[in-house]
């Protein structure tokens, strides 16, 4: 009985070790950027989806077990409220066949101490306009007062990276650049 005891207590002490807590979206703020012949166009992602398990030890985060990210891809809307524009990058983005926008964390490359939290290197699947590729991110990572977690930064990428053809308009004369920049500020919280 003794030794069942102990058994039970050692479990305890190793799960509570390594226990992974959940998080799901609180709020979010993204935004996607880039040039044209014309002038500079920006959209704003006006729904995300993310979930998120880590490790955790009061507020010092351990280990990043997964991140998953989603953007509906019809939830992308001009910022100066051009529904051709909307139009236009929902035909690039070939919203009809590729819903959303996509990245799911593969694997950590390092986590450095930065200022007011981390700077997380990692690799992930991302995958736009039906077209996943491997991506190298970097991401800040702090813990908020209230026990959430932010994950903030910018990623630049090519559109014909993912087989997105620049958008066009005004038969030609309006191109947009194919160089795009998107950045991020996602608040996570405990499920």
């Amino acid at each position: 009985m003794k030794r069942l005891t102990t058994l039970f207590i050692i479990l305890i002490i190793v799960s509570r070790a390594d226990a992974q807590t959940s998080y799901t979206i609180k709020t979010s703020d993204m935004n996607i950027r880039g040039t044209s012949t014309l002038h500079d166009w920006e959209l704003k992602a006006t729904m995300v989806n993310a979930t998120c398990e880590l490790n955790c030890e009061g507020h010092t985060i351990k280990d990043i077990k997964s991140f998953y990210l989603e953007i509906p891809t019809t939830s992308l809307k001009s910022m100066n409220g051009s529904k051709m524009m909307n139009d236009k990058v929902y035909s690039a983005l070939k919203s009809e066949t590729a819903k959303k926008i996509t990245f799911k964390l593969e694997k950590i490359v390092s986590v450095d101490p930065g200022e007011n939290g981390w700077d997380v290197r990692c690799i992930g699947s991302l995958s736009i306009a039906g077209v996943a590729t491997s991506s190298v991110m970097m991401v800040h990572l702090r813990t908020e007062p209230d026990g959430s977690i932010t994950f903030s930064g910018v990623k630049k990428l090519k559109m014909t990276d993912y087989n997105v053809q620049p958008p066009k308009a005004m038969l030609g004369t309006l191109t947009a650049g194919n160089e795009i920049e998107i950045e991020f500020e996602i608040n996570l919280t405990k499920v």
